[in-house]
């Protein structure tokens, strides 16, 4: 059975995809895709945050940390994880994302690490994804 979606052209103002997602308000969630947790505010830094997450691993500390999620770290060649913030792909450099991100204004971050999940990212999803959802500013 196929599966078809129709929509009316004039009716059609923005369509946003994404490979999975819910919105629920916990501390923690985790499924067989990943896991999210709502920041801490006392928090400071991103990567002290990220070694907090289930099936992340953090070596270092600073803009200078090597961040993995657990599962990729022998499955490719670059098994550094995608950065997607607020919808944008950021790439895997994690120093780039380091420095653009402010913790005070992280409203969430969810890490993706399988296959179904990330498949929105093509193959640069296939070391997993760590996705950063920022405050709206009201």
């Amino acid at each position: 059975m196929k599966n078809y979606i129709v929509l009316a052209a004039a009716s059609l103002l923005l369509v946003f995809a994404t490979a999975c997602g819910s919105s629920e308000n916990t501390t923690e969630r985790s499924s067989r895709f990943g896991s999210t947790v709502d920041v801490d505010r006392s928090m400071v830094t991103l990567d002290t945050y990220l070694n907090r997450l289930s099936g992340v691993r953090v070596r270092g500390s600073g803009r200078n940390a090597d961040v993995r999620i657990s599962g990729y770290e022998a499955s490719s060649v670059d098994s550094r994880p995608l950065f997607i913030v607020d919808g944008t792909n950021v790439g895997r450099d994690f120093s780039r994302v380091f420095d653009m991100v402010n913790m005070a204004d992280v409203e969430n971050i969810r890490v993706l690490r399988s296959p179904r999940a990330t498949q929105l990212y093509g193959g640069e999803g296939g070391a997993g994804a760590i996705v950063i959802t920022m405050r709206k500013i009201e």
